[in-house]
């Protein structure tokens, strides 16, 4: 289950894409996982008062989808524009919502990275596998 770090990051996203991935990651999370506690983190270009930012939220993964939803329709995350991150663990699974318009994935759990990269909800997102360079 848990090895070595991997990395994808897929190309710039266009005509809705990133958010239909984004909307997408709850139900995978919650078909895999169960109902457990995740991290959630508006970042750079979030439509906040920056004291807000970069601080990680525990959100149950029966409310992700909701929490998602408010914040798109709020305005407060805008795919393309903001970063958004969801964490699951110490290591294994990192998903950030680029303000550039990709989606980068990382984690050890090589299950749930590449679970969740091949899921519904990221259909006709293509990654690259980036090289990780050990310490």
């Amino acid at each position: 289950m848990k090895g070595a770090m991997k990395r994808y990051n897929s190309d710039r996203l266009e005509d809705g894409t990133s958010q239909r991935a984004l909307e997408g990651t709850p139900l995978f999370l919650r078909e895999v996982l169960g109902d457990i506690v995740i991290s959630a983190t508006y970042e750079f270009g979030c439509n906040l008062h920056d004291e807000l930012l970069y601080r990680p939220m525990k959100v149950g993964t029966r409310w992700l989808d909701r929490f998602i939803h408010g914040s798109l329709e709020q305005g407060i995350v805008v795919p393309g524009q903001s970063d958004f991150r969801i964490v699951v663990g110490r290591d294994r699974l990192d998903a950030l919502f680029c303000h550039e318009g990709d989606i980068h994935l990382e984690g050890k759990d090589e299950a749930l990275v590449d679970g969740l990269r091949i899921s519904a909800g990221f259909e006709g997102v293509e990654f690259t596998a980036i090289a990780i360079e050990e310490e």
